[in-house]
């Protein structure tokens, strides 16, 4: 990419003159602004990226250096750069995402979901920049692209971008934690009528994994609508997060929902008040995550469990109650029938007599 900016620039002229002592002072300046055309394209560009193939162990912090060089002016009053890091995951197409960069000014600035993130970006020689993530994640693995952008100031003292050069692809391996989660859900008791509380339990096994891992769990469910399709997309219910903050979703039936660690690695998902709305099916999402050196978190794993089906019953009195609603009604109208019969007849024999 490239195009023609015009840069403007002033030149001065002085006069001088021979005082009566025969020294020389200016007794006239005259400045004249006229604008040079600047050739500005990506030819001028050049951008290196080291130091290699990188492969590095989560937790672990690594550096990649960009050297940005060519034939321009240099960083001053008409002419200015912006560099910055991309990463795109494996296989992803397209240059990826924003993971830091330094802008016109040198003010640095981190890309979206990096913000809580311990990275920094500098500039360490005239031509050198540094990015620098202090603890990698596996999340972080991909492929990373050098940013350079060239900018000339136009009228009006406007930065306007003159070249763009992306670097060759530079890709970052970052290790597997190892670790691996399992989960079991079911429904305590296994059958639950309505009005009643259903609780369904959710059994995590871990294996591997640094220690001070911590566990975090959720739960969803898959319900049937009006049509008696089930919904696309699973919902969540409620869950607790790695550091013990519970978080509630939406219920079907809408009513009260309550969750909890009942053990080291045993979560319980309480339905109180089940209704015929509260029918789908449910399953569990456990999560591990793990700590690094500068205190920030990240996931390590993550699994589901199978699904369980609640189906709430009706209780067997209210069984018995439309029934016996049903004979009582059959009743009541046999019996007025009868009785307006023989009332009847009864009445037209004492007309009679």
């Amino acid at each position: 990419m490239g195009m023609k900016s015009v840069l403007g620039i002033s030149f001065g002229r002085r006069n001088w003159s021979h005082d009566r002592e025969g020294e020389e002072s200016p007794t006239l300046t005259s400045w004249s602004l006229f604008s040079v055309p600047l050739s500005v394209s990506a030819s001028q560009l050049a951008v290196v990226v080291g130091p290699g193939e990188r492969r590095v162990g989560p937790g672990e912090p690594f550096e990649l250096l960009c050297n940005v060089s060519g034939a321009l002016p240099p960083p001053g009053p008409h002419a200015a750069y912006s560099v910055g890091w991309e990463m795109a995951p494996a296989g992803a197409p397209g240059p990826g995402h924003l993971v830091a960069q330094l802008d016109t000014e040198g003010i640095g600035s981190l890309g979206p979901g990096y913000e809580e993130r311990h990275i920094s970006m500098e500039k360490v020689a005239p031509i050198t920049y540094r990015l620098r993530l202090e603890a990698a994640r596996p999340g972080d693995a991909g492929t990373y692209r050098c940013l350079a952008r060239a900018y000339v100031r136009g009228p009006g003292a406007r930065l306007r971008e003159a070249a763009s050069v992306r670097s060759r692809p530079l890709p970052v391996h970052v290790r597997e934690e190892g670790v691996v989660l399992e989960a079991m859900a079911w429904l305590a008791g296994g059958v639950v009528y309505r009005g009643e509380t259903a609780s369904l339990f959710c059994n995590i096994s871990v294996r591997g994994g640094p220690p001070g891992l911590r566990l975090a769990n959720s739960w969803w469910v898959e319900w049937s609508g009006d049509s008696g399709l089930v919904q696309p997309a699973p919902q969540l219910v409620g869950g607790m997060a790695w550091d013990g903050v519970a978080e509630l979703g939406v219920r079907p039936g809408g009513g009260a929902v309550s969750v909890e660690q009942v053990g080291p690695r045993s979560h319980r998902l309480r339905l109180h008040d089940l209704g015929p709305q509260d029918e789908g099916v449910y399953h569990c999402a456990p999560s591990a995550w793990v700590q690094h050196a500068d205190y920030s978190w990240y996931q390590a794993g993550s699994a589901r469990s199978e699904a369980i089906t609640v189906y709430p019953y009706t209780r067997p009195l209210d069984t018995l109650f439309v029934p016996l609603l049903v004979g009582t009604g059959v009743a009541l109208v046999t019996g007025i029938t009868i009785l307006s019969t023989v009332t009847c007849c009864f009445m037209k024999r004492l007309r009679k007599r």
